[in-house]
C-alpha cells in the first residue's frame, strides 16, 4: 500500500507560484490565475502562522 506524503505549505506555495508563471508564459491565463490565487492563499496562511517570517515579503509583493 502506498501512503500519500503531504508537502509542507512553503513547498506548496513555491510549486503553485512556479506553476502559475509557467502557465502564464504558455498563454493559459485563467489557469495561471487559479494557481496564483492558490499560492496567495497558502502564503497568507503562512504569514498568519508566522508573521515575522512572512509578512515583510507579503507587504512588498504588491509593488
Amino acid at each position: 500500500m502506498t501512503r500519500a506524503v503531504s508537502s509542507p505549505p512553503s513547498t506548496r506555495w513555491v510549486g503553485h507560484t512556479t506553476h502559475a508563471v509557467r502557465l502564464a508564459n504558455a498563454g493559459r491565463q485563467e489557469q495561471a490565475l487559479a494557481s496564483a490565487e492558490e499560492a496567495t492563499g497558502i502564503y497568507r496562511r503562512l504569514a498568519a502562522a508566522n508573521p515575522d517570517a512572512y509578512l515583510p515579503d507579503l507587504a512588498g509583493s504588491g509593488r
